[in-house]
């Protein structure tokens, strides 16, 4: 369950209203199907190599249940490890046991659904840059295309680097699958997330409006996107990437002073 502060652009002609608008309070809910099996369908290129592949499923009357989630579902699909192989198409991949143990606990992306089966392809998406945003190559057209096809890239790129560009993109997308789920009681609106691609963009934009989004320092960290909890962190808590960043203060440290050891001796067999 996801508590989010919003205000609503209304006048505010009533005395209960600020100058921009009302203080609305709302819970976000999590309100879609989950599947009974997944399966897998590959698609393969003209050199045999996966180029993409269809996952479906049979979706069930059971709702999905965030609090069986260990990891928020956002920060898992960022670090869903990439599939590597030898296919004309040099973009990344999901790794698809890795994708498909991602929906089996937290349920499709968006889907399409037909007569209770539902079905997502999982493309080959070209991971944007900050210079290929700067130069125009990726214009919002591209973006918009990145954001409807559900990429790992574009959150990957929004959560490392804070492009405007791709967090507008991303705030579109955060629009598309909400309703209203009861009318306020106690002051307190619940809104239902109608699929997971939403949710994500949702606590995307919230956990990088609190400038807690951040890539860890360590170059191999397995899962190098996380939340941090103070704004001049720059690894992640895992167990080896505190390891690494001690070892790395730790020879800092020594070359420093060793460094200083050796000023001291020669300035020493000089006064000698």
């Amino acid at each position: 369950m996801v508590k989010q502060q919003r205000t609503a652009k209304t006048s505010s002609d009533s005395p209960q209203g600020s100058e921009h608008g009302y203080d609305i309070r709302a819970v976000v809910t999590c309100n879609w199907q989950m599947p009974e099996a997944v399966d897998l369908t590959k698609q393969m290129d003209f050199s045999g190599c996966m180029d993409s592949y269809w996952l479906s499923g049979i979706l069930t009357s059971v709702k999905v249940n965030h609090l069986k989630w260990r990891d928020s579902p956002h920060r898992a699909f960022a670090n869903l490890p990439h599939f590597i192989g030898q296919s004309l198409n040099t973009a990344p991949l999901i790794d698809p046991k890795a994708m498909i143990h991602f929906v089996k606990r937290y349920g499709f992306l968006g889907g399409v659904v037909d007569k209770g089966r539902c079905t997502e392809e999982i493309l080959r998406l070209i991971m944007p840059t900050r210079e290929l945003v700067a130069d125009g190559t990726f214009d919002t057209k591209t973006l918009h295309s990145l954001g409807d096809a559900h990429s790992q890239g574009l959150l990957q790129f929004a959560w490392e680097t804070g492009s405007e560009e791709a967090i507008e993109e991303i705030s579109l997308q955060a629009t598309k699958g909400f309703a209203m789920e009861q009318l306020p009681a106690g002051g307190v609106v619940q809104i239902a997330a109608t699929n997971l691609w939403t949710l994500i963009c949702l606590l995307f934009l919230r956990d990088n409006a609190a400038g807690k989004t951040a890539r860890c320092a360590n170059p191999d960290c397995p899962a190098p996107f996380f939340l941090r909890s103070r704004r001049t962190q720059k690894i992640c808590e895992a167990g080896d990437c505190v390891i690494w960043a001690q070892r790395r203060y730790a020879l800092k440290w020594w070359h420093e002073n060793q460094a200083k050891g050796a000023t001291k001796k020669v300035r020493e067999g000089k006064a000698k």
